[in-house]
């Protein structure tokens, strides 16, 4: 969906942030933080396990959920547990990042500029303002029945919670930074996005005591009015 990139880096990543400060991008090994990883690709799931310098264990389940009746057609999950095995609390921000496809994929072959700009983002949010889910919004009414989505939870041994923050624009996302090191990690501007593409990233805050664990998941998939009408 971006001309100047050959598909799209940024899917299934992740950033840490502490203290004002990036000290984790699931993308870039070569990070200053990063300390050693492995990676195991097995049947329909992939493990990555990384130490950063800092004192976490990150370890990443990428799979694809099971279908049922009613369900979304196609979920990918990734489990992120993240350990702390410092010597202090730990007060952390996660951010997601991806990109949707196109409600209509043929549309390419005549013009990927209009299949950028006929997209819009969109929310669905609970009466406490929580994020429930951020998706797309192809504009002509009749090429809705696909509806794209991605939400994120986040567990810890107190409650689940969902994301605060929001951005559906790349260029303000990465700013005057790059995708390893982006200006809008620290404060995600909560604005609808009413010109593609289908860029999201989605933040959410957790604390991690000495020697305990959160864990975040987050769910891409999407729903089709074809398989389900409801």
């Amino acid at each position: 969906m971006r001309q100047e990139e050959n598909g799209f880096p940024a899917n299934r990543q992740f950033y840490i942030v502490e203290d004002g400060k990036k000290i984790f991008f699931s993308g870039n090994v070569n990070d200053p933080n990063f300390k050693e990883g492995v990676c195991v690709h097995s049947q329909n799931i992939t493990t990555i396990v990384v130490k950063t310098k800092c004192g976490l264990e990150i370890i990443r389940k990428i799979f694809i959920l099971p279908h049922y009746e009613e369900l979304p057609l196609a979920t990918e999950v990734q489990r992120i547990e993240i350990y702390n095995k410092s010597k202090k609390a730990r007060k952390l921000k996660i951010v997601s990042i991806g990109m949707f496809g196109s409600s209509v994929p043929h549309a390419f072959m005549e013009d990927v500029l209009y299949s950028n700009i006929i997209m819009q983002s969109r929310l669905l949010k609970d009466e406490e303002g929580n994020i429930l889910a951020i998706g797309d919004n192809y504009y002509p009414q009749n090429l809705r029945s696909d509806e794209r989505f991605h939400c994120m939870i986040i567990r810890d041994k107190k409650e689940n919670r969902f994301p605060k923050e929001f951005c559906a624009n790349y260029n303000e996302f990465v700013g005057r930074g790059s995708l390893e090191t982006p200006e809008g990690i620290y404060f995600l501007s909560n604005k609808i996005n009413r010109k593609g593409p289908g860029f999201f990233a989605l933040g959410g805050y957790f604390d991690i005591e000495t020697g305990e664990k959160a864990v975040v998941d987050t769910f891409t998939g999407v729903v089709s009015k074809k398989a389900n009408p409801n």
